[in-house]
């Protein structure tokens, strides 16, 4: 026998919207009479209460139970899915207007940006009310779909909770995945969506980062000397500069410049810059070479014993005039050195009888001597001698008679010369030079003889610019340098040469000589762009700018919302066709309570006390039942087994 009490539910709901009128009609629970009434009877007595409750409707229709009128819109927009197309919409709106706002602040300094809101706030309501908007369409799709994955086949009651579970949130969604068959397939989509749907405020937050660069200052000017001449201050001997100190200047830096004080570059790029650039500049310089020639040179070691005391004096010569010969050729003057240039060592053993048989680091340089008019680059010969053992440095008397210690010693030469320096792609701050990329070529001596005005002139064959630098330039400045570091070093006590009263010798002996020659010859090219000391610099005009900070928009992270609304609005339209033959109840409660189960007895789910949800999900997952029609015509939960409650 059917359950009166939902007899008068369904009741209730075929006439929902009815005035108080119909509550002359006897919904009470109808007395069962003595003897049971057979189902047809049954369903003829319910039958006619049913066409009594219809004949009223007519006149109620307009009125709600209270006497209200009813809003006809809202019963219009609940009979379909027209708030799930609505939410849908405003969650399309929503990621294009984000879209919108990215690609008007994309690559715009903060300053362009007026408003009180910041863009990352805005993203961040745009994006949080077009995903609330996309889960109502989700919602309403899983909600819909269990009753269409009833009406197909049966199924356990509990995959209701499954599905009421998944419309729920992104814990349902899971347990979904997990718990339901994979041939829901619209079902697992629309879960996978809801969980990946977690990751849409994360995305939002990478999409629009804060980024500087540099702009550029069209007030400011960048300027950088370039020479392309050579008339110096300081290398001259005009009586106008007896008294200046520019000389002294320039023989201090090159000093410092040896080891390892480089002067600074006098370039402009200071007030609101912070950074300044040049595209591609050539000025005149000086390079330098550095070969290791011990193997390349001969040798001649002679070994003196005194008579009187048990005592011996070895002196070594390495001729370097071969190395600078096969060197000379390529300046292409054609003239050979003036005089050949052999280094000497002199190794003195102290006396023996005073057990003193320690010897002490030996080394000498030499420069090479050539015609003033021939002064466009200079050379320096350097021998080195290191004894086997640094710690002890003690000798063998024996060993030292029959091998004069020429395995030990090192043989090097340093060219300077005119050279012309390209500089690419220069990058610097107020505070100094960044990066540049510079490319060197050694420049032809147009005038080895010696030009009319006593000028040198020198020739860049790749491009043939020609550079110009002053005859007293010429006779001084690399003559210095040779003669500068021309000393000898016989032991560890100070010896001050003739080089300007400065002893040279344990600091040529220990440095590096290539970093030596090479900062000599970088000191000599600042010195020669100077404008304090040479009369012909030339300023190059460069770019200078400063660092703003813009909105840098990464189109990437905006994909992930994108793909969930287009997801969604796609599965949305998909739910709808699929359960167009449906019932439309989707998220509603009122339905479950309506349409419920059929073919259990009352007995069956007796208990002397109401069940816990575990103990109910557990019969409940013992329960098949499909949704259609009963015996009677109405829509029901039927069963579709014969189990029973334990």
């Amino acid at each position: 026998m059917e359950n009166p009490t939902l007899s008068q539910a369904k009741l209730l709901n075929v006439s929902h919207n009815f005035s108080t009128t119909t509550t002359d009609i006897p919904l009470e629970r109808p007395q069962s009479p003595k003897t049971p009434k057979t189902p047809s009877a049954q369903s003829q007595h319910q039958n006619h209460r049913l066409n009594q409750v219809v004949e009223k409707i007519p006149s109620t229709l307009d009125r709600s139970p209270l006497g209200k009128p009813i809003d006809h819109i809202n019963v219009i927009l609940a009979q379909w899915w027209w708030w799930e197309i609505g939410a849908s919409v405003l969650s399309i709106v929503g990621i294009l207007l984000v879209g919108l706002v990215l690609y008007r602040i994309d690559s715009n300094t903060l300053q362009n940006w007026l408003y009180s809101i910041q863009p990352n706030s805005l993203i961040s309501v745009l994006t949080t009310v077009s995903k609330a908007s996309m889960m109502v369409p989700i919602a309403s799709s899983i909600s819909q779909l269990k009753w269409q994955h009833f009406s197909y086949r049966p199924n356990t009651l509990n995959n209701l909770q499954l599905f009421d579970d998944a419309s729920r949130g992104p814990w349902g969604s899971l347990t979904a995945l997990l718990m339901v068959r994979p041939r829901a397939i619209t079902l697992w989509a629309l879960s996978i969506v809801t969980l990946v749907a977690l990751g849409i405020e994360p995305s939002a937050q990478q999409i629009l980062q804060v980024s500087t660069r540099p702009a550029a200052l069209s007030n400011v000017t960048a300027t950088i000397p370039s020479a392309q001449n050579y008339y110096s201050h300081a290398w001259t001997r005009s009586t106008a500069d007896l008294n200046n100190i520019a000389l002294i200047k320039a023989q201090n830096a090159i000093m410092n410049g040896a080891v390892g004080i480089l002067p600074q570059m006098n370039y402009s790029c200071g007030g609101p810059a912070t950074g300044c650039t040049w595209d591609e500049y050539t000025t005149l310089g000086v390079c330098s070479e550095f070969k290791n020639v011990t193997n390349d040179i001969p040798k001649q070691c002679f070994v003196n014993e005194t008579s009187d005391k048990p005592s011996y004096t070895t002196t070594c010569s390495y001729n370097f005039s071969a190395v600078h010969d096969a060197t000379y050729l390529t300046l292409e003057s054609g003239m050979p050195p003036s005089e050949n240039n052999v280094l000497n060592l002199t190794w003195s053993l102290p006396d023996l009888e005073t057990n003193e048989n320690k010897l002490y680091y030996m080394m000498a340089t030499g420069s090479l001597s050539l015609p003033l008019y021939l002064s466009s680059w200079a050379g320096l010969d350097i021998i080195k001698y290191r004894p086997p053992n640094d710690d002890t440095l003690s000798i063998d008397v024996t060993d030292y008679v029959t091998n004069p210690l020429t395995r030990d010693a090192e043989a090097y030469t340093i060219q300077w010369y005119w050279c012309a320096q390209t500089y690419k792609n220069v990058t610097a701050t107020p505070i100094g030079i960044i990066s540049a990329k510079k490319t060197e070529e050694k420049l032809f001596n147009m005038s080895p003889d010696g030009d009319p005005t006593g000028n040198g002139v020198y020739r860049m064959n790749s491009t043939g610019m020609v550079f110009n630098i002053s005859g007293d330039v010429e006779n001084q400045l690399f003559n210095f340098v040779a003669s500068t570091f021309t000393t000898n070093l016989t032991d560890l006590m100070s010896h001050f040469s003739g080089s300007g009263g400065v002893d040279l010798g344990r600091f040529l002996y220990n440095t590096d000589l290539s970093v030596f020659a090479k900062n000599v010859a970088d000191t000599l090219s600042l010195g020669i762009r100077n404008p304090a000391d040479n009369m012909n610099t030339t300023m190059v005009v460069g770019k200078a700018s400063c660092i703003e900070t813009f909105y840098d928009v990464r189109w990437v992270w905006l994909s992930l919302p994108i793909a969930e609304t287009i997801l969604t609005a796609a599965l949305l339209t998909l739910t709808i066709v699929q359960t167009r033959e449906q019932p439309l109840f989707k998220t509603s409660l009122i339905a479950l309570l309506i349409y419920g189960l059929d073919g259990w007895k009352e007995s069956e789910f007796s208990s002397a006390r109401p069940m816990s949800g575990p103990e109910l999900e557990n019969l409940a997952d013992r329960m098949q039942v499909k949704l259609g029609n009963n015996a009677a015509g109405d829509l029901r939960l039927i069963r579709t087994d014969s189990t029973t409650r334990d």
